[in-house]
């Protein structure tokens, strides 16, 4: 009889611990939902709504927190987040991606429609491009660009997640690409300068398009003054 009554205990006891695990997984903190500014200059609004009053901004990269509300007014959806130092306010759905972990372009890639290069090519990214990676599988990243452009999967050797490589990136989004991402050469010495890790992986390529540009601009000046000094040895003095 003993036995009998230590064995409901047992059971009992048993059934209580699945019950408060079960419960702790089906209410995740709020706060773990993390979403990361695809947009730049996105507004921060103190009501669901595009004519509220503008709070602050988002920039991108920004993380927040999505406190699990979602709103629709006019056809635009807008999410109910914390911002870092606290604040509770409402953004755009489209300039915020959940759940996912920002990253740099480091490398010139194509971009895929599934995860292998057979499949079809939708665009492509440039280095120092800024993108998130939503999911991966083997060696992919599925990736979404500023304002969610440019989607799709990429091999994982084009992409970094390193935290200075991002911040590289976030930096480079108005300071060195233009609106396709493409590197504006011209910008390039002076926002090499501006990197405060020059030994992370995106600076190191940037530094080496900065000397190869260097290199081609001596060689072009070099042959430019053998072509002049050949010619005025021809051109017969008066």
């Amino acid at each position: 009889m003993r036995s009998i009554v230590l064995l409901l205990l047992a059971s009992c006891l048993l059934l209580t611990c699945n019950k408060r695990g079960s419960d702790t997984q089906e209410h995740i903190p709020l706060k773990m939902l993390l979403g990361i500014c695809i947009s730049d200059h996105a507004m921060v609004l103190g009501n669901p709504n595009p004519e509220s009053e503008q709070i602050t901004s988002l920039f991108l990269g920004d993380e927040v927190h999505y406190l699990g509300e979602t709103q629709e007014d006019k056809g635009s959806s807008f999410l109910y987040i914390e911002l870092a130092e606290g604040t509770k306010a409402w953004v755009d759905a489209k300039a915020i991606i959940l759940n996912a972990t920002p990253a740099a372009v480091i490398n010139p890639t194509a971009i895929f429609e599934q995860p292998h290069s057979g499949s079809l090519q939708k665009g492509s990214l440039h280095p120092a491009e800024f993108i998130v990676a939503t999911d991966d599988n083997y060696g992919w990243y599925q990736v979404s660009g500023i304002n969610q452009a440019k989607c799709g999967w990429v091999p994982k050797s084009a992409i970094s997640l390193e935290r200075d490589d991002v911040y590289i990136a976030s930096m480079a989004w108005g300071d060195l690409l233009d609106q396709n991402g493409n590197i504006l050469k011209k910008e390039l010495p002076y926002f090499i300068k501006s990197i405060p890790n020059q030994d992370s992986k995106l600076a190191q390529y940037l530094q080496g398009i900065y000397e190869e540009e260097i290199s081609n601009a001596i060689e072009e000046s070099i042959t430019d003054y053998e072509k002049n000094y050949y010619t005025e040895l021809r051109t017969p003095e008066e």
